[in-house]
């Protein structure tokens, strides 16, 4: 294959993603199926992400005040766009942008570029920028904010995910590595990752890609985009992204796994005894849960707007049910003094979990922080479940 063709390209990180499924990525890039409606998380994020880049610009433009009258209508106006009014994904969009507002650590003298568009093309000379939609164009992607200071260049990824990462991810290195074929003048790279929920609010450390650490990336970069291109056979294999698969329902790997009788097919009393069946059980597990999330949410959809679904001996409905909450904090501080005075420990029912120190320590300066820390002691627990590699 000649270096400066592709067949299923242009590529970016996240086509890549959907390649580690053969069978997904035939669906999506050769036989472009459509994928149906975008799904929850991936439209809160766009949402996010019209927002933030709106009030950015503003800000670029000299603005300087944002009022609540503003900022609701440039929130609606990204959901319009994108047909929603769930309020949950209101309420996320709406302090994701007061929080973006009010924390903007960086020089709006540097920036750049905002949504800036990156794409190479390799070319006699080698690898060089070239437009977005460039025919010839082999490896392309955006960057949420741009800053170059002479020969320093530093972006920010803008991510709606509720866990933090480090800023060194495969997909921060590709826009290094375009960032420095666009811009051969630079000296220095830099990734920033934002995480936006309003819970977290979150700027990682900058991580500054070294110019061995570019090679690496083009190298595996090269490599997955060759191996795709190369691709023969459209196997079905589960995933971290299975979730955002559009085909998960019709994924031959469960049909397949029930059919051998392993573990939960036709012998259910059967027990894993080999690595290769503890892989295929977690393969039936990755593809079973994403489906049964699919099929739950129509479900809950249907019923929620024509109503309760009964079959034999089982009805799925929407139940009401009544939960507690103290009026006040004043009124918490009362209910925790009546127990108390009947001799029994307040501290059985106000638990002070993990999620609730990290929110008090947003709020207390730090030497407060350290006499709290110094009242804690670490209790390591395990929990059985997966997680992104």
């Amino acid at each position: 294959m000649e270096v400066n063709k592709f067949r299923y390209g242009p590529y970016s990180p996240s086509r890549l993603d959907v390649a580690t499924c053969p069978a997904r990525f035939k669906a999506e890039y050769i036989d472009k199926i459509d994928k149906g409606p975008m799904s929850g998380p991936a439209k809160r994020g766009s949402i996010v992400h019209v927002v933030l880049e709106s009030l950015l610009k503003r800000k670029l433009k000299g603005e300087t005040k944002f009022s609540n009258e503003l900022i609701r209508e440039e929130v609606a106006n990204a959901c319009a766009a994108y047909s929603t009014n769930d309020a949950i994904v209101v309420e996320f969009a709406y302090d994701a942008a007061i929080n973006f507002l009010e924390h903007m650590p960086f020089d709006l003298e540097t920036v750049f570029g905002v949504e800036e568009d990156l794409a190479v093309k390799h070319t006699d000379e080698g690898w060089v920028q070239c437009e977005f939609n460039d025919p010839e164009c082999m490896f392309r992607g955006k960057l949420d904010i741009l800053m170059i200071d002479d020969d320093k260049a530093i972006y920010i990824d803008h991510k709606t995910q509720p866990v933090i990462e480090e800023a060194n991810t495969f997909q921060m290195g590709v826009y290094s590595w375009m960032l420095s074929k666009c811009y051969p003048y630079l000296e220095s790279i830099s990734s920033i990752l934002y995480f936006c929920d309003p819970k977290i609010d979150y700027y990682s450390q900058p991580f500054e890609w070294t110019k061995n650490h570019i090679q690496t990336i083009e190298n595996i970069l090269m490599i997955r985009a060759m191996s795709v291109d190369k691709l023969e056979k459209f196997d079905e294999i589960p995933n971290f992204y299975c979730k955002y698969c559009p085909i998960s329902s019709d994924c031959g790997v469960s049909k397949e796994y029930f059919e051998k009788g392993t573990v939960f097919g036709k012998s259910p009393a059967n027990v894993i005894t080999s690595a290769e069946q503890a892989m295929e059980s977690a393969s039936a597990v990755t593809v079973l849960d994403e489906g049964r999330s699919k099929l739950n949410k129509n479900l809950q959809k249907f019923v929620k707007e024509i109503g309760p679904v009964a079959i034999a001996g089982k009805e799925f409905s929407y139940k009401q049910y009544a939960s507690y909450e103290a009026k006040t904090l004043g009124c918490k501080k009362v209910i925790y003094d009546i127990i108390d005075k009947n001799g029994i420990d307040p501290f059985t029912y106000f638990k002070l979990d993990s999620n609730a120190i990290k929110q008090v320590y947003k709020t207390l300066g730090a030497d407060a922080i350290n006499e709290i820390k110094k009242n804690l002691t670490l209790v390591k627990k395990s929990r059985f479940g997966s997680r992104k590699l």
